[in-house]
């Protein structure tokens, strides 16, 4: 096959992933609101389900299509590392503030990819946000 084909294939693969992301993410966000959202919704605590999977098991799905279409940008850089090469070559020649940018955007990219492994949570008990929260839902009690 010839590599205009490969390329086609590959950037079509991506695109779907990118787009399976974003609409699940809309799932996530818009249609299977979390807790205090389907308390203000629908007027009592429910489970909210999209072919079978709620939140949490839709974030698991979101979360590997992701990883997915790393995969996929990873082995689309690759396909054109010559003409990334050269192009920067181009663009840094002489210019070493085209250099040093294009540095800080290449850890930046890193850096946004591996702090979430660095984040420690806020731990909150149970009981604590009943308290926050019960003051909001006086009307919504059974």
């Amino acid at each position: 096959m010839a590599k205009s084909k490969y390329n086609f294939i590959l950037d079509a693969l991506m695109f779907l992933c990118m787009s399976l992301v974003a609409g699940i993410g809309f799932l996530i966000k818009f249609i299977l609101v979390p807790g205090s959202e389907r308390w203000a919704r629908y007027g009592r605590d429910v489970d909210l389900s999209f072919w079978g999977m709620g939140r949490h098991e839709w974030g698991t799905i979101h979360l590997v299509i992701a990883c997915i279409g790393l995969g996929l940008l990873f082995l689309h850089i690759l396909f054109h590392a010559k003409w990334i090469l050269a192009t920067c070559k181009t663009m840094a020649a002489g210019r070493k503030r085209n250099a040093l940018a294009a540095i800080i955007f290449v850890f930046l990219c890193l850096f946004l990819m591996i702090v979430p492994f660095f984040i420690e949570p806020k731990v909150i008990e149970i009981e604590e946000v009943r308290e926050v929260f019960e003051g909001d839902f006086q009307g919504f009690k059974r």
